[in-house]
């Protein structure tokens, strides 16, 4: 009953933890594309909407997964060492790469003057690092998925991981949703930016 138990709440986290993915990314794509400050206080709202639902769904996902491992597969099961070490990067990603390009534009935000999005703030909203790391970040989950699901070999997991996050990456370099270009948000009438 107890490994059944651990078992739901794994997977309920991970469920958790994918919603949370796709609403953070919904959110800088509609960022993107934002034409005035409301517009982008409203997607980024939308992100922050969340809460704490991913750090609290990372925790349960990590204790039912240690839980799992202990009772039932044990720590020399290739698979569950590297899913483990991946899920440390997933942690390590936001706060060293998300959290603080995000306060940056929160801080742009709050800066700015009127409605019209400066060229200072624009850049940080289209800012690389930052979708490249939540594309990286959502591109080690589903690896880990694919880890928790076919259960492969040492060398399986690995390859799994590092095509995982080569993936992330070069989708953040050719995939670049659209943006509003730089300076547009000057050249339009007050009409127009509220379209």
């Amino acid at each position: 009953m107890a490994y059944n138990l651990a078992l739901f709440l794994h997977i309920v986290s991970a469920l958790a933890l994918g919603g949370a993915n796709a609403i953070v990314i919904a959110s800088v794509i509609q960022a993107r594309r934002a034409r005035t400050i409301p517009q982008l206080r409203l997607w980024l709202g939308l992100m922050r909407s969340s809460g704490r639902i991913p750090q609290f769904a990372g925790l349960l996902l990590i204790a039912s997964g240690l839980y799992l491992a202990i009772t039932a597969w044990g720590w020399q099961t290739a698979w569950i060492d590297v899913a483990l070490v991946a899920v440390l990067a997933m942690a390590i990603i936001p706060a060293r790469v998300l959290v603080p390009r995000l306060k940056a534009i929160g801080e742009g935000m709050f800066e700015a003057a009127g409605e019209v999005i400066p060229d200072s703030l624009y850049q940080r909203v289209t800012n690389a690092g930052l979708w490249t790391g939540i594309l990286l970040n959502n591109a080690l989950f589903l690896g880990i998925v694919f880890l928790m699901t076919v259960k492969p070999d040492l060398i399986g997991s690995l390859a799994t991981i590092i095509v995982a996050a080569l993936a992330g990456v070069i989708l953040a370099a050719i995939w670049k949703p659209v943006a509003q270009p730089a300076g547009a948000h000057h050249t339009q009438t007050p009409a127009q930016r509220g379209a």
